[in-house]
């Protein structure tokens, strides 16, 4: 039976309502995809803002931190940089690297560090480039220096029956080993390393602090400090938290009243997995995070478990 004209006329009218529906529908899922992966990424959905840099727990080596780091140089929306810390440091070359790409995006936004519990060792190294540190009364900061941790195991091998070969082309290759003793010339061997890393820190905070190579050495003999005590050896500006923080930056910066603060993320997706799901429970994690420690480290540490 064909179709009246009124017919077709109300089919063709759905099928456009259809169209039109599933056309804002399809925009609507774009938008939502888009401010989802911007979330993840931490990026603020348009405007001008503060980009807030977190750097917890152990700090080692990390690429793709490095390309986000970058990144956040050439953003024009990025205003100014809170890089707020809370880690007992890590590795040499991972507050070195760290280091040096926040000593980038100083260069380029307005930055300022705002310490937590804890900034010590690496993490201090890392608040160094900012133009203004900040701290609470409590903060755990200093412990300036440098360590390489070893064991050795000969003499309770010998008890158990277990002698231990190793050959080796120089005397000095693979020290300290677990398996042999520490020989007067290994250790004069592995404390130049340590000191001359130790130096590059100290010349690190004589740069950024503006200070006296000779008041630095005063106190840089890995001690801990308060953020009181930091403020008096100037080792930070102020006490203060991220109110403190955002207020210089307005003040001294000519930011707008309004502008807001965006969590900006560095670090990657956690992995998945049993280590993950133990990594949960904060003593576990501490130890996993201690135990993946190696080479030379700039670190607080309090027996096995760092905090």
């Amino acid at each position: 039976m064909p179709l009246s004209a009124d017919t077709l006329l109300d089919r063709v009218r759905l099928k456009s309502q259809i169209k039109r529906w599933q056309g804002i529908a399809i925009m609507l899922g774009i938008i939502l995809g888009f401010l989802s992966f911007s979330e993840m990424l931490g990026i603020a959905p348009g405007g001008s803002y503060i980009a807030r840099i977190t750097i917890d727990g152990i700090i080692e080596e990390d690429q793709h931190r490095n390309e986000r780091l970058e990144a956040l140089t050439k953003d024009d929306h990025v205003r100014a940089v809170i890089v707020a810390i809370n880690s007992p440091g890590g590795t040499v070359v991972g507050g070195e690297d760290l280091y040096r790409e926040l000593k980038e995006v100083a260069k380029a936004k307005p930055t300022v560090t705002v310490m937590g519990t804890m900034a010590t060792s690496a993490a201090y190294m890392a608040s160094l480039p900012a133009e203004r540190i900040f701290a609470r009364d409590g903060t755990i900061t200093g412990s300036i220096g440098v360590l390489l941790q070893s064991a050795e195991v000969v003499d309770l091998a010998k008890k158990l029956g277990v002698d231990f070969v190793t050959i080796k082309s120089s005397p000095l290759k693979a020290i300290p080993s677990p398996t042999e003793k520490l020989t007067p010339e290994g250790r004069a061997s592995i404390e130049s390393l340590i000191k001359d890393f130790y130096n590059v820190f100290v010349d690190m905070i004589v740069e950024s602090r503006k200070m006296p190579r000779e008041k630095v050495l005063e106190f840089a003999d890995g001690r801990i400090f308060t953020g009181r005590q930091a403020l008096s050896l100037k080792l930070i500006d102020e006490i203060g938290n991220e109110q403190q923080a955002v207020a210089w930056l307005k003040k001294e910066k000519g930011l707008s009243d309004s502008i807001e603060v965006h969590d900006y993320k560095t670090e990657k997706k956690p992995d998945e997995g049993f280590g993950a799901f133990l990594g949960g429970f904060m003593p576990f994690k501490r130890i996993f995070e201690k135990v993946s420690l190696q080479g030379l480290l700039s670190v607080y540490q309090d027996g096995i478990v760092t905090h």
